[in-house]
C-alpha cells in the first residue's frame, strides 16, 4: 500500500478521507430532506423538482463521492504511484461541494448549474488518469471511460430538467445507476473474494475470471438496452434476467458460510446480492405489481447504498492501519441500511396486497432507517478520517 503523504492536515492525504466524509453527509442530508419533502408536499428545490433532485443527489452526489473516494485510494494501490492528495484533492472536493450548492441555490441559470455539477466526474477521471495508465493497468483503464459515460448521464438529467431535452432526465438517472452497478460488478469481483480469503482461514469460495467478465459485460449491455429501449422493453428484460442469473452464479461461487460470522464481510455479500434481486425484479415487472419501484430501490438503496457503507467502513479501517473489525456502531449502521432497504423494496408489494398499509409510512420508516446508517458511520469514522494512521500492520 502506498504510504500516506505527510501534511499538516491528515484529511487531505488520501481520497477516502474527505470523500467518504462528504458521502456520508450527503446521504444523510439528501434522504432526510427527501423524507421531509414527501411529508410536506414540497415540489421544488433549486431548478429541480424534488423527486428528480432526490434521484440526482443520490446518484451524482452521494454515489459519486463514495466511488471517487474509493477510486482515488485504490488507484494508488493498483499503480504503485503516490495517491491523489494535497491541493488537487482539496480542489476536487471543492468542486463536488460547489455542485451540491449549485443544485439547491435558487435563481442560478441552468447552464451554470449543469457546468459546475457535470464537471466533477470528468475532473476526477483526469486527475487519476496517470494512475490508470501506469504499469500494466489495462483492466483499470475502463474507469476513466466509465466516469465520462457517467457524467453523460448527469448531463442528460440537466438537459431534461432544464427543458432543452424534455423527458431525458429519467434515462439520465437510470443510466447513472446502471453504470455504478457495472463498477460494483467489476470491483466486487476482485475485492469480495480477496477480502474473504484474508479474513477467513481456509476460505472455500472461488472466483471465475470468465464469469466475472461475463457478468460485468452483460450488466453493461443491460445498461445500454435500458437507456436505448427502456426497462419495460422485452429485450431489456431478457438481458436483465441474464445479468441477474450471472450475478447469482458469482455469489454462489464466492460463498462460504463462515463469512456470516464477520459483519465486515457479510455486509458486502448482502450489498452485492441486491444486484441480482433488482435485475430479476426488472425482468419480472409485467407479472409483479410494484416491481418497477421495488427494482430501482433494490439497485439504489440496496446495492449501491449497502455496498457503499460496507466499503466505507472496510477501506477506512484498512487504509489507516486499524484492525478490520466492525465495531458495534458500525454493525448497527449495517442493520439500519439493510432494514431500510428491505422496507423500501418489499413495502410496495405489501401496500398493493394490503391497501390499508400507507405508502407514506413505508417511505418514512425506510428513510429513517437509512439516515441512521451514515449518521452512525460519521460519528464512528470521523476521528479516523481526520486522524493519523496507527502503528499496526496495514491491510489493503
Amino acid at each position: 500500500m502506498s504510504p500516506e503523504i505527510k501534511t499538516p492536515t491528515q484529511l487531505w492525504t488520501f481520497g477516502f478521507r474527505p470523500f467518504f466524509a462528504l458521502g456520508c453527509l450527503s446521504g444523510l442530508v439528501t434522504i432526510a430532506l427527501w423524507v421531509w419533502a414527501w411529508r410536506t408536499g414540497a415540489t421544488q428545490i433549486g431548478a429541480f423538482p424534488w423527486l428528480w433532485w432526490h434521484a440526482h443527489e443520490m446518484i451524482y452526489g452521494f454515489g459519486a463521492a463514495v466511488v471517487i473516494g474509493f477510486l482515488t485510494t485504490a488507484s494508488a494501490n493498483w499503480s504503485g504511484l503516490p495517491p491523489l492528495a494535497g491541493g488537487w484533492l482539496r480542489a476536487l472536493a471543492a468542486l463536488w461541494l460547489l455542485g451540491r450548492f449549485a443544485m439547491i441555490l435558487p435563481g442560478l441559470p441552468p447552464i451554470i448549474v449543469a457546468a459546475i455539477d457535470v464537471a466533477f466526474l470528468p475532473a476526477a477521471g483526469l486527475l487519476m488518469l496517470r494512475h490508470f495508465k501506469a504499469r500494466e493497468q489495462r483492466r483499470n483503464q475502463m474507469f476513466p471511460v466509465i466516469l465520462v459515460l457517467w457524467a453523460a448521464g448527469n448531463a442528460a438529467m440537466h438537459l431534461g430538467i432544464s427543458g432543452w431535452m424534455p423527458g431525458i432526465e429519467r434515462a439520465g438517472a437510470h443510466w447513472g445507476v446502471y453504470l455504478v452497478l457495472v463498477m460494483i460488478s467489476a470491483i466486487g469481483g476482485r475485492v469480495i473474494p480477496f477480502f474473504s480469503s484474508r479474513a477467513v482461514t481456509g476460505y472455500r469460495g472461488k472466483s471465475s475470471i470468465r464469469l466475472d467478465v461475463a457478468a460485468t459485460l452483460v450488466t453493461l449491455a443491460f445498461a445500454a438496452f435500458a437507456a436505448a429501449l427502456g426497462e419495460a422493453h422485452g429485450a431489456t428484460r431478457m438481458v436483465a434476467a441474464a445479468a441477474g442469473g450471472l450475478h447469482v452464479c458469482r455469489l454462489s461461487l464466492w460463498m462460504d458460510k463462515r463469512i456470516w460470522r464477520l459483519p465486515i464481510l457479510w455486509i458486502l455479500f448482502v450489498g452485492y446480492a441486491w444486484i441480482p434481486i433488482g435485475l430479476l425484479l426488472i425482468a419480472a415487472t409485467p407479472w409483479l405489481p410494484a416491481a418497477g419501484s421495488a427494482a430501482i430501490h433494490a439497485l439504489t438503496t440496496g446495492a449501491i447504498g449497502t455496498m457503499s457503507f460496507g466499503m466505507i467502513s472496510r477501506v477506512s479501517l484498512g487504509h489507516t492501519g486499524r484492525p478490520i473489525i466492525a465495531s458495534v456502531p458500525t454493525v448497527m449502521a449495517y442493520a439500519a441500511v439493510v432494514g431500510g432497504t428491505i422496507v423500501r423494496v418489499f413495502g410496495p408489494f405489501a401496500s398493493v396486497f394490503w391497501p390499508t398499509m400507507s405508502y407514506t409510512v413505508i417511505v418514512m420508516v425506510s428513510g429513517a432507517l437509512w439516515v441512521a446508517a451514515p449518521l452512525l458511520l460519521s460519528a464512528t469514522y470521523l476521528p479516523i478520517w481526520l486522524g493519523p494512521r496507527v502503528n499496526l500492520p496495514a491491510a489493503s
